[in-house]
């Protein structure tokens, strides 16, 4: 029969009993802070990622508005002007003529989309996308067709007859003709732009609406 531990043995192993106990509770303490400091830290990423994403999302619908707001305006504009009477040469059963001179386009009519067309990469929806930058660039090719007009407009007025001499004269009429057959042309190009680009301007406010409420209710 084994002889029965000595009582310094004991006495030796109630003593490193609670110190082995209070080793696992520090060791489980420090675990449980690094731990708690791991996910406060990923929380707060979380948070501050959250924050800088809902803000870019209010930006990038504030331009979304502000463009369709510019887009708008001037289109509103052309249909008051160019528009107007470019369906009324459409609808007219008389033989077509040149369009009127109309006021020049300041180059501020497109401050929205310079300032902002990157934003458009941050949409959705790549059809709205390429529908908005599409838009943008038929209106700026429209305004430029228009101003062309009016370009051939100066040209008839400067080649109007302002001579008696008969050589001169015959010149200055041939070129107004000339210019004034340019203008007739230009007429019918301005014409098929719009009947091409008026009905891709109707869609696209109705889709940039959409998108929109869409985005207000998400």
């Amino acid at each position: 029969m084994p002889n029965p531990p000595s009582s310094g043995i004991i006495v030796k192993i109630v003593h490193d009993a609670p110190t082995s106990h209070s080793h696992t509770i520090a060791i489980v303490a420090i675990v449980a802070g690094v731990i708690g400091t791991l996910l406060g830290t990923l929380f707060g990423h979380y948070l501050s990622n959250k924050r800088e994403n809902e803000k870019d999302h209010r930006q990038t619908i504030a331009s979304l508005k502000a463009m369709r707001a510019e887009l708008k305006t001037i289109w509103v504009a052309y249909m008051k002007g160019p528009g107007k009477e470019i369906e009324e040469r459409i609808s007219s059963l008389d033989a077509k003529k040149p369009l009127g001179r109309y006021p020049a386009i300041p180059d501020s009519f497109f401050t929205v989309y310079s300032n902002n067309a990157p934003v458009l990469g941050k949409l959705e929806d790549d059809r709205l996308t390429e529908s908005i930058v599409l838009a943008y660039q038929r209106m700026i090719g429209l305004f430029g067709a228009i101003e062309l007009n009016n370009e051939f407009h100066k040209e008839v007025s400067h080649s109007a007859v302002s001579s008696n001499e008969n050589v001169r004269a015959m010149q200055a009429l041939y070129q107004q003709e000339f210019h004034k057959k340019r203008l007739n042309a230009l007429a019918d190009e301005l014409e098929e732009r719009h009947q091409k680009i008026k009905p891709e301007m109707e869609e696209l406010f109705n889709t940039i609406d959409q998108y929109l409420q869409k985005k207000h209710l998400s």
